[in-house]
């Protein structure tokens, strides 16, 4: 999904490639450019402000005609807001957003198909579906996020988890700390296991922390590991001596007139 500005300050969002405006004309951009700029490789979701339509229907239940304002913060600063707009099969997103090398923002508004799927023990679930056009053809992609700022799901980014670019250790240790934060613990990990909290079944905590024990032992053994192999590395195997002389080859011949060595007489056996 591409954005592209008529002047008149509202921005309708298109297709990637290429964006519709309001006045109908279009205009072509290039493949992998957004609002941001181009999107490294190795970017990650936890750096791009997000929408999550299980967030919409613990709030809304999807009503039509429901309208609020969706706020993100970054280090306790503002990062951005969307207008969501609901609609029966549809949810409307506007939002205002900088065009690189512009000193000016638009708002852009964006429209995404809302899909729902029959739950296993009764209900349904909704979700988004991608819009981004790659190589003439949808994305189409049923997703519970969409990643600002062109409101695209994460695969037409590429972008990856941050867990991905951890070492197994990191990601021992974090899943252990997400089980004791979830239990209502704090983000040190020195701070001693977290009671049970009212109104969670017993057998809901003793899985929650058999799960982080498993994971906090997992990471004492990647780390004595870690630590095995560091020293291992250190230290460096000796060279055994290689004892008798070494093979120099063959002596050379006496040069002529020159006093030969006496041989050692022969010294018969003594009964």
């Amino acid at each position: 999904m591409g954005c592209w500005d008529d002047g008149g300050g509202w921005v309708r969002v298109g297709v990637r490639g290429w964006a519709i405006s309001s006045s109908g004309r279009t205009a072509p951009r290039s493949g992998n450019m957004s609002l941001s700029g181009r999107y490294p490789e190795h970017d990650i979701c936890e750096d791009f402000n997000a929408i999550d339509v299980r967030e919409l229907q613990r709030k809304t239940q999807m009503r039509p005609g429901l309208c609020f304002i969706k706020e993100w913060f970054r280090n306790g600063a503002p990062a951005g807001e969307v207008s969501i707009f609901i609609h029966p099969d549809a949810v409307i997103l506007v939002h205002r957003a900088r065009f690189p090398g512009s000193t000016e923002s638009r708002i852009i508004e964006l429209q995404v198909p809302i899909i729902w799927t029959k739950c296993h023990l009764g209900g349904r679930r909704p979700w988004f579906k991608c819009q981004t056009i790659i190589n003439g053809e949808v994305c189409g992609r049923r997703v519970a996020k969409l990643y600002a700022p062109c409101f695209e799901c994460r695969r037409c980014l590429g972008l990856g988890y941050e867990s991905q670019r951890e070492i197994p250790l990191r990601r021992a240790e974090r899943r252990a700390q997400k089980i004791k934060m979830r239990l209502g613990g704090s983000n040190d990990p020195l701070e001693p296991f977290p009671q049970k909290p009212r109104r969670m079944h017993w057998r809901t905590y003793r899985r929650l922390r058999d799960q982080a024990n498993a994971a906090t032992a997992e990471a004492d053994d990647l780390l004595a590991e870690s630590m095995l192999g560091q020293f291992l590395d250190l230290v460096a195997p000796r060279r055994k001596r290689q004892r008798g002389r070494r093979d120099v080859g063959p002596k050379p011949p006496p040069a002529a007139g020159s006093p030969s060595t006496p041989s050692r007489p022969h010294r018969p056996n003594r009964p």
